[in-house]
């Protein structure tokens, strides 16, 4: 068979099994529908942009407790890991309502999943720019740069992952948006 034949196979094959996936799934309302929010269950971390008014937002992290159509009702979240910076808590950290005319977006958090994605983005960047250092700064011999590169591409991968843990990069997904 010839290797245009192998291509025109794998594609046909993508687009059925495409098909049957589509016509066994349940429709989806739209991201901006508040339906999806009336429907989070008791307890999903959410992160909440409000228009405060003109021009400007605050976005708040918070655990939800109930939705209905005319508010959202959360619960003040602070995040578990040690922080050294001070953390703010409201004046009623039990409970923070938000009318649905000033909600702009509501992301679903996953906070685990986002520290260690953002935790293996930095080591990443670190190691190939300590790598890349070391290879270019450390000696003229092979086995000099060789060396250099390895140890500053493992000194980059630990500065990177902590850079990535406290300040993350990964953000959840938006389930509405006005």
């Amino acid at each position: 068979m010839k290797p245009t034949a192998w291509v025109a196979v794998l594609v046909t094959s993508c687009v059925l099994a495409g098909q049957a996936g589509a016509q066994g799934a349940s429709p989806v309302p739209r991201r901006g529908s508040w339906e999806v929010v009336e429907n989070l269950p008791h307890g999903t971390l959410v992160r909440v942009k409000v228009e405060l008014g003109e021009g400007s937002t605050q976005t708040v992290h918070c655990l939800v407790h109930s939705a209905d159509a005319a508010d959202l009702v959360c619960g003040h979240y602070v995040r578990p890991r040690p922080s050294p910076f001070p953390v703010y808590t409201p004046a009623n950290p039990e409970r923070y309502v938000f009318p649905r005319g000033q909600v702009e977006e509501i992301r679903v958090e996953n906070e685990e999943w986002q520290t260690s994605q953002s935790s293996l983005a930095g080591a990443l960047a670190g190691a190939t720019l300590g790598g890349i250092v070391g290879y270019n700064c450390c000696g003229a011999k092979g086995g000099e740069r060789a060396a250099g590169a390895l140890g500053l591409s493992v000194a980059g991968a630990l500065v990177g992952t902590i850079v990535g843990r406290t300040f993350p990069v990964a953000r959840g997904r938006v389930i509405y948006q006005r």
